[in-house]
């Protein structure tokens, strides 16, 4: 059987690596034969250092589903088209923007040093922050400063992409259309009700849509219309999960 996790929310908690006890539950899954894969809203560079080196050259799905990872190997997944990306650029320049955008493993931020988003890019050191020209493939854009960033939100609502802002930051997200894990997945050739699955968020209903069985940590209201079971959000969470892992392992067994 084949396991996906999401990480952050689901099997590790504030910033911190997958607890230990959890890692080796998801060690004696694969000692007995099942798969595991992890997806992210986070890039492939920042799951990394979440997980034990052991299960590096797993599956893994980063920003939700815009980059792709298997046996070590980085690769974009869904990417802004040259068209869009040109037009983009051109609106940054003329709101005269600071930006944080990424590529499936390096990036370009020329934002503030002191601004909150700089604390969260890169905590590891692992990436190389490139001029744009360098990034040969963009999966994100952050919009960071502008001098009218409503104006210039209106103009980037023309375009074939997906906006959210960040209403505390004052910042736009921007990505392509057509990220989504689901979608991800079957890039990586997982098929429909062939996994078992563990999520936290919005962002995994696809995900729960296609598994065979689906198990939601907290207690998101809309993930939860799609969930088989739930393991709540407490103090005993790391035992919960492990237990429910004990527990699937015997009754998807090969």
């Amino acid at each position: 059987m084949q396991f996906v996790f999401d990480l952050e929310g689901t099997i590790c908690f504030e910033d911190q690596p997958v607890p230990d006890s959890i890692t080796y539950s998801l060690e004696c899954l694969v000692q007995k034969g099942h798969e595991v894969i992890f997806s992210s809203s986070r890039p492939i560079r920042d799951m990394l250092p979440l997980l034990a080196k052991r299960f590096h050259g797993n599956k893994m799905i980063g920003r939700n589903g815009a980059i792709l990872c298997h046996n070590g190997n980085v690769k974009p997944n869904v990417v802004f088209d040259e068209e869009t990306l040109e037009s983009i650029r051109l609106l940054m320049k003329e709101y005269k923007v600071t930006y944080f955008i990424e590529g499936e493993w390096d990036y370009s931020y020329t934002g503030p040093a002191d601004h909150p988003i700089a604390e969260t890019i890169d905590p590891n050191g692992l990436g190389v922050n490139k001029p744009l020209d360098k990034l040969e493939h963009v999966v994100k854009i952050t919009i960071v400063t502008s001098f009218n960033m409503a104006i210039l939100r209106k103009k980037l609502d023309e375009l074939n992409v997906i906006i959210h802002t960040h209403y505390q930051l004052g910042m736009l997200d921007i990505t392509p259309c057509g990220i989504q894990k689901w979608k991800a997945l079957k890039k990586l050739g997982i098929e429909k009700g062939a996994y078992i699955t563990f999520g936290d968020d919005e962002y995994d209903i696809p995900v729960f849509e296609h598994a065979k069985h689906s198990v939601m940590v907290g207690d998101h209201p809309l993930l939860a219309l799609y969930a088989d079971e739930c393991i709540s959000k407490n103090q005993l969470i790391e035992e919960q999960i492990v237990e429910k892992l004990e527990e699937l392992d015997q009754r998807f067994a090969y």
